[in-house]
């Protein structure tokens, strides 16, 4: 017969929590379903890290490019602000 708190899959009871979401030794889950989708390619700008120097130049470039990113993202917010603020202004006005 079936016991009913064993996986349906591989027929292990998890004794510590008879209602689990997920099977503790298979991963099984009668409620509900995980699926997953992975595209891989070739990068072919990538540079080889083959020495030392090589992973300091990267970390570096990286840390540029970085520092670059966070300067556009917080002008990117000043704009977003300074827009909504003109925008906040004009609806007072006009419902003046």
């Amino acid at each position: 017969g079936e016991v009913a708190f064993q996986c349906r899959k591989c027929r292990h009871i998890n004794y510590d929590r008879l209602d689990a979401f997920l099977c503790v030794e298979c991963g099984y889950c009668s409620s509900g379903s995980f699926s997953y989708e992975l595209q891989a390619g070739g990068a072919t700008s990538a540079v080889a890290i083959l020495s030392e120097d090589d992973l300091e130049r990267s970390i570096a470039t990286l840390q540029i490019r970085d520092k670059k990113y966070n300067e556009l993202q917080a002008s990117l917010k000043k704009v977003i602000s300074d827009a909504n603020s003109s925008i906040g202004n004009k609806r007072n006005r006009d419902s003046n």
